[in-house]
């Protein structure tokens, strides 16, 4: 009986971790990578300088670091997969509101959004993970999930 019920816990967790890795894969993958891609038609169609895109990018990891830290703290006080998932409405609705900026500022403002939201979303992932499972199983599957921190050096 108690192995019934432990298989259906590691099912659960497994389960867990993959959504973990889309959250991570939505947050780094759009909310990180795949604006430099969009700023080149941005600028074109705002008419902004290089000073103004940079600006913009900058305001990206501003987003980033502080809510880096005020997701880890709103993480221990509330349940951290309520602040993900928080932090991934952020990220989404930052990059629809994107497609319609018009201003320099409106776009300034969503990418200091989308930087929360992916913030949040990586550094308390992690954190999620590694609190599902003992430290000897937890780490060989922590840097299979997450390779972008020590999985790059295995």
């Amino acid at each position: 009986m108690t192995e019934i019920r432990d298989s259906n816990r590691n099912g659960w967790k497994i389960a867990g971790v993959a959504a973990l890795v889309l959250a991570c894969l939505a947050a780094m993958g759009l909310g990180r990578y795949a604006y430099p891609v969009i700023l080149p038609d941005m600028q074109r169609g705002l008419g902004l300088s290089y000073a103004h895109m940079g600006t913009i990018g900058t305001a990206n990891m501003a987003g980033y670091l502080v809510f880096a830290f005020l997701g880890g703290a709103l993480g221990d006080r509330y349940r951290p997969k309520m602040i993900i998932l928080i932090c991934l409405l952020f990220l989404a609705g930052a990059m629809v509101l994107m497609g319609r900026v018009s201003s320099y500022y409106t776009a300034l403002i969503l990418m200091f959004v989308a930087g929360m939201g992916t913030g949040g979303t990586y550094v308390l992932s992690q954190a999620q993970s590694k609190q599902w499972w003992p430290v000897c199983q937890g780490n060989r599957r922590y840097i299979c999930a997450f390779p972008g921190g020590g999985g790059r050096l295995v």
